[in-house]
């Protein structure tokens, strides 16, 4: 499923064995503890937080040997919590739009419905990619902002319908803990 971003970066699944290098771009990764607490600023914390997000979905940006970007897709049920960090030495070109396309895709083929994200009032420019990509905002309070995303079933996207139907069974958006946010 790798596709590429432009000649130096491509977009996969995480191999096995890999959660080395992912936390190699974590132990790097500006501004820590930025994005709503993600990544967790302690080794110790931010290993337990990656080793659970390796039970869902994980796609990677790379370039070279490195991983520029990361992109976890937590499903429960027909619905998934998505989570996308790139590093700072990779973003505005594109790889956060990339990672979060190549989800989709993904997820529409796993079956699920219905994707949601959590994104700091402040990050414009997440916001406005995530919008732009068709994802409508939910709700908004205390400085956090939900956007989901629907998806259609495989015949009606085969047929050419999108976002915006009502699907039954995944109007609970966000669970009472989410599985992207580490225990506290």
């Amino acid at each position: 499923m790798a596709t590429l971003v432009n000649q130096d970066v491509s977009i996969r699944h995480l191999a096995e064995g890999e959660l080395p290098l992912l936390e190699q771009m974590y132990e790097s990764f500006a501004p820590r503890h930025a994005a709503m607490g993600l990544p967790p600023e302690e080794r110790c914390r931010r290993r337990a937080w990656l080793e659970n997000l390796v039970h869902g979905m994980n796609l990677v940006a790379v370039r070279g040997a490195r991983i520029a970007g990361h992109l976890a897709l937590m499903p429960c049920g027909r619905a998934a919590e998505m989570a996308v960090f790139v590093h700072q030495d990779f973003r505005r070109q594109g790889i956060g739009t990339a990672l979060t396309r190549a989800a989709m895709e993904e997820a529409g083929r796993l079956g699920i419905r219905l994707v949601w994200v959590l994104v700091s009032s402040e990050n414009f420019i997440a916001l406005n990619g995530l919008r732009r990509m068709g994802f409508h905002i939910a709700w908004e309070s205390m400085g956090e902002v939900q956007l989901v995303y629907r998806l259609a079933p495989a015949t009606e996207a085969a047929d050419g319908a999108r976002n915006g139907k009502e699907l039954a069974g995944c109007d609970t958006l966000a669970p009472a803990r989410s599985p992207t946010l580490p225990a506290r």
